[in-house]
């Protein structure tokens, strides 16, 4: 997934990454990760 996530950012790099659960109005839980917090440890 980190693989795809790097193309993705060179090919948008102003977009914003998120998970399900950090959208405005969103009561999902899921990812049942921190995607910011991982997408800092990949380096993203």
């Amino acid at each position: 997934m980190a693989a795809r996530l790097v193309k993705l950012r060179a090919q948008y790099p102003g977009a914003r990454i998120r998970g399900h659960r950090d959208w405005p109005n969103v009561a999902k839980a899921c990812p049942s990760f921190d995607v910011t917090a991982e997408l800092k440890r990949i380096g993203l």
